[in-house]
């Protein structure tokens, strides 16, 4: 018995090893053949969220791309804007949507509830670093363990298909073509003090410590929300969060900029006809150097 125990324990010891050796180096090829090349040569890089996503059409905006990406944590963005930056050094200019659920505790769950982890784990498995898997073992070890196994096999077969054009998958501007209606309107009461994710924040620190070794200029910036938008609850928080926190980064608050409500797809979003009067305003203002010379501090819409 104890002979067949040590057998299946230098079965597994060997499986587990082999496993890892495999997944490395599965990642470091990936790392290393993938394309991460920003063909256009932009030097203004849009990250975040959803409200970002659908929100900045970067083919009306000057040398900007859009790599915004729907129930994207700063967990993630980190990831990604590393590696951005490793192989696109003309960026010089990047903003992050920082709105009221950027900082609520429900960011957790986009770093590591079944779901969110199921659809980010083998993207971003090549880059992320030790922490960032400890961190999801700690907090979902059988997802986490599932989707490992998951990677190995779905990115050896982006290798064997030479499917591995990341720039392609790291996001982009998405249109929303149908328009919120009056009865999508709602109350709700300001919370005065909301719960956070403080693993988020953690992220957002290293996103705001990385650009400043890489001189590359951070703002950050909130994309209108219907003022309906529960998700507005938390201000009080969100406002204590950036001024004992963040007043060094440049903050643009558009949450003031004008629109129509048949602008906004839903309570959260821009349609494309908002987006197409955001994006406008955003260039224009890029093209002229008051984006770029923002200071730190808060700064609310400006005409």
């Amino acid at each position: 018995m104890k002979s067949f125990l040590k057998q299946i324990a230098l079965f597994l010891s060997f499986f587990i090893c082999a496993s890892i050796i495999l997944f490395l180096s599965i990642n470091l090829l990936i790392n290393k053949k993938g394309n991460f090349d920003e063909s256009t040569q932009s030097s203004t890089y849009i990250l975040g969220h959803s409200h970002a996503e659908f929100a900045y059409n970067d083919t009306l905006i000057n040398k900007t791309k859009n790599f915004a990406n729907s129930a994207e944590p700063y967990f993630y963005t980190y990831s990604k804007l590393i590696k951005l930056s490793s192989h696109n050094p003309e960026i010089k200019l990047v903003t992050l949507e920082f709105s009221n659920n950027s900082i609520s505790k429900a960011m957790n769950d986009w770093i590591w509830e079944e779901k969110y982890l199921n659809h980010r784990f083998t993207f971003y498995a090549p880059f992320l670093d030790f922490d960032q898997i400890q961190t999801l073992l700690i907090y979902n070890p059988i997802y986490t363990i599932e989707n490992y196994f998951k990677s190995i096999i779905n990115n050896l077969w982006k290798l064997v298909r030479d499917d591995i054009d990341y720039i392609r998958y790291f996001g982009r501007y998405s249109a929303l073509t149908r328009e919120m209606s009056s009865d999508e309107i709602i109350e709700f009461e300001q919370e005065q003090s909301s719960p956070i994710s403080s693993i988020n924040l953690y992220y957002l620190d290293k996103i705001v410590n990385f650009c400043k070794e890489k001189n590359i200029k951070l703002i950050f910036i909130r994309t209108p929300q219907h003022e309906s938008c529960s998700e507005l609850a938390n201000e009080p928080t969100f406002q204590k969060i950036y001024h004992e926190n963040y007043t060094q980064v440049p903050f643009l608050d558009l949450q003031k900029f004008p629109l129509e409500l048949n602008d906004f797809a839903d309570v959260e979003h821009l349609n494309q006809n908002g987006a197409r009067k955001l994006s406008n305003w955003f260039n224009q203002k890029l093209k002229t150097g008051k984006i770029e010379s923002l200071q730190p501090g808060l700064t609310e819409y400006f005409p």
